[in-house]
């Protein structure tokens, strides 16, 4: 249900999304939002959030007590606790979120120990003081679920964060009398203190009992699907659970029951296994794969075999993939990948939905190449002369796998930037550094991912020219000012700091000074290694571009709808974004959007039950929106069908998205969550490698 608007809101929505912006900034709200997008960098910057706080405007205040969980610094943590007893619900949640959220980066190793333990320390303790004394149920669950993500520290902790939230739940009598959303936040905290406990190998027979009832008789599938997931670290399965899960409505519930049959004996596993790959969804199908292939040193091939034409695509390459593992008979899993990268098409013109064209082959082949290499090398002029260059990417990985310098060296002239980093990671490992000049010439590209891939092979070269060759290439990518370049820049450096000398720091001096704070530190590091003494970073962060931040929080529905290309299936997905949550995420997606920025953009990353991810416009993990956006977290979860946005470290995003398979809770608080799947979660399903958004357009409704 949505939340009533405020007055100070209500005034934003009679001005248009564009216009009218100087208005705007002065209000509260307005310096809120911008004080967090800015992550309040001095003391001067973080005012309005220190203001609102004290404020009246609830939803303001909300919004300044979310913003400094954000900035992720314990010392705040005194600030956020008397609000843990404020009247209102609101505030206490937001608070208990919060307080969790500002301790996340400390340190759980090395130096700096003793304090991380006495703020973590703090922030456990005022959380499990409320937790103990909350009557309203939506607040106790928050308050659970902020108490188990606290970074782990010692055993101590854990027994007293497992201590309070089982003690609450039985206060308010127990987990089935509380409401699904609450009972999924009791679950969540649980389930991270499972995670922590496995890793002490300690049991919990009482959180088992409470996860196993909730698989049994929750109603709510996202409840019960977290009980299973709890149960995985746990190892708190049992054979009733076992049983219960198995029959269960919910497919994602089901493929819980192949990673608890891990003790089975070898009958009990080929019984599981042969149910799960009849089970009727792909989401079970592709786990039991996954299951298959961990029966053994050489399981049976046959059913994996047969899963090669299984009709759903993801569960056929997932199988054709599990060929590359050694199964028996040998000769019947060569013939069939034989047979299937024969068939690879030289022409396409596209595919229908629910088909397959190159996807098939090119997996074959690099599953081919684990098994025969003779077949592979008389197969790869086909792949490596393909038109499509996904299709010369598997043939590189191929070519690495069967050590065929010859198919490599061809491939690292092609004219795609993920072919050449594919080629130019085979041939090192293939040749080592007796091509590293061919690897130094390499870091004259403009793909971010070529660079980085010469970069990685130039490691331990002693070739004279290279150090030299590195800081050109850092020089080149510097100029361009593009937040994005920074791990390009990062490998250069790395290099530089192995392969370079003190003759070289007027060279990388500039760099103290650098327009991104990890370069600027990494190049300190670099200079103080050499010379011996301490070295001061002084980064110089470039402006960051305005957005309409307030406007865009009061913009009752904003939706994406991409459209996808005929020749990738077809097919409409509609999205709803979540302008209060992630208002600076938004906000990108949205002007990019109206750019066109993402017409014609593949789906370059596709991991069958987890992600599907695109919005690159060299179609690869490291090239995206030039400017760096800042994650919004929040206690929405990484649910089945949500739009989460990738990242490579804290505040990285660069306009690449994702859409979650399953359900990904492992990915809560560390990824925002920008939007939510409305209609064509089938499509999103149905997406294969390559796939292309033919439109991504914006639709705004305000009434």
């Amino acid at each position: 249900m949505r939340r009533a608007l405020t007055p100070v809101l209500l005034a934003f929505l009679a001005a248009p999304l564009t216009g009218g912006a100087q208005s705007a900034k002065s209000t509260l709200l307005d310096r809120v939002l911008r004080a967090e997008d800015t992550r309040a960098s001095d003391p001067t910057a973080m005012l309005p959030l220190l203001e609102a706080l004290s404020g009246t405007d609830l939803t303001t205040r909300q919004v300044a007590i979310r913003g400094l969980g954000r900035l992720q610094r314990p010392n705040v943590v005194s600030r956020l606790a008397p609000l843990l007893d404020e009247s209102v619900a609101a505030v206490r949640s937001e608070a208990a979120n919060a307080i969790a959220q500002s301790v996340a980066s400390v340190p759980t190793s090395g130096r700096g120990l003793d304090s991380s333990r006495i703020v973590v320390r703090e922030a456990r303790d005022v959380l499990i003081k409320r937790l103990g004394t909350e009557r309203d149920k939506g607040v106790a669950g928050v308050l659970a679920r902020s108490l188990g993500r606290l970074p782990y520290m010692d055993a101590e902790q854990l027994t007293a964060e497992e201590g309070a939230i089982l003690s609450a739940t039985t206060r308010l009598g127990g987990l089935a009398a509380l409401p699904d959303d609450v009972a999924f936040n009791v679950l969540h905290g649980l389930n991270d203190v499972a995670k922590a406990r496995r890793a002490r190998r300690e049991a919990s027979p009482a959180m088992y009992d409470v996860l196993r009832r909730a698989v049994a008789s929750s109603p709510d599938p996202k409840v019960r699907r977290l009980a299973m997931t709890a149960l995985v670290p746990a190892a708190g399965f049992d054979s009733a659970t076992l049983a219960i899960a198995r029959r269960d409505a919910d497919p994602e519930v089901r493929r819980g029951v192949l990673t608890g049959g891990a003790s089975l004996t070898a009958g009990q596993r080929d019984t599981l296994l042969m149910w799960a790959l009849r089970d009727p969804s792909p989401i079970v199908r592709v786990d039991a794969i996954r299951f298959w292939r961990q029966g053994g040193t050489s399981p049976d091939c046959a059913p994996a075999i047969a899963a090669t034409r299984d009709p759903a695509p993801a569960v056929a390459l997932a199988a054709i993939d599990a060929l590359g593992g050694l199964c028996s008979p040998m000769n019947d899993r060569v013939n069939v990948l034989t047979a299937l990268a024969e068939a690879l098409p030289m022409h396409e013109n596209g595919r229908a939905a629910g088909q397959m064209t190159w996807h098939s082959a090119a997996h074959a082949l690099v599953a081919l190449a684990h098994a025969d290499k003779r077949a592979t090398v008389s197969l790869l002029p086909r792949f490596a002369g393909h038109q499509r260059a996904q299709v010369r990417e598997y043939a590189a990985r191929a070519a690495t796998v069967v050590r065929d310098t010859a198919a490599l060296s061809a491939l690292l002239t092609d004219g795609n930037h993920n072919v050449q980093a594919e080629a130019i990671t085979g041939i090192s490992q293939v040749r080592g550094h007796l091509s590293d000049a061919g690897y130094a010439e390499m870091l004259r590209s403009s793909g971010h991912q070529v660079v980085m891939a010469a970069a990685l092979a130039l490691a331990g070269s002693r070739n004279t020219a290279v150090p030299t060759a590195l800081l050109d290439a850092l020089d080149r990518l510097t100029a361009r000012k593009l937040e994005n370049t920074r791990d390009a820049r990062i490998a250069l450096l790395t290099r530089i700091q192995e392969v370079g000398s003190p003759g070289l720091a007027g060279r990388v001096t500039p760099y103290l000074v650098d327009f991104d704070s990890s370069v600027a530190k990494k190049a300190a590091a670099i200079l103080g290694g050499w010379s011996g003494q301490a070295v001061q970073a002084a980064p110089q962060a470039l402006a960051i571009r305005e957005e309409p931040l307030a406007r865009i929080f009061v913009t009752r529905t904003l939706q994406l709808r991409i459209t996808m290309s005929p020749t990738s299936g077809g097919g409409v997905i509609l999205i709803a974004l979540l302008p209060t949550e992630a208002p600076a995420t938004v906000a990108r997606l949205v002007r990019l959007a109206r750019e066109h920025y993402f017409d014609g953009l593949s789906i370059h990353r596709i991991v069958p039950n987890f992600v599907i991810q695109g919005g690159s416009p060299d179609a690869n993990e490291y090239t995206g929106d030039a400017a760096f956006m800042r994650d919004e977290l929040s206690m929405r979860s990484h649910t089945r069908g949500t739009i989460g946005i990738s990242t490579r470290g804290r505040d990285t995003g660069d306009a690449q998205f994702f859409v979650n398979l399953v359900d990904n809770i492992r990915l809560d608080h560390d990824y925002t969550v920008v939007g939510e799947i409305l209609q064509g979660l089938a499509v999103a399903d149905g997406i294969l490698e390559g796939d292309v958004m033919a439109k991504v357009e914006v639709i705004e409704r305000n009434n």
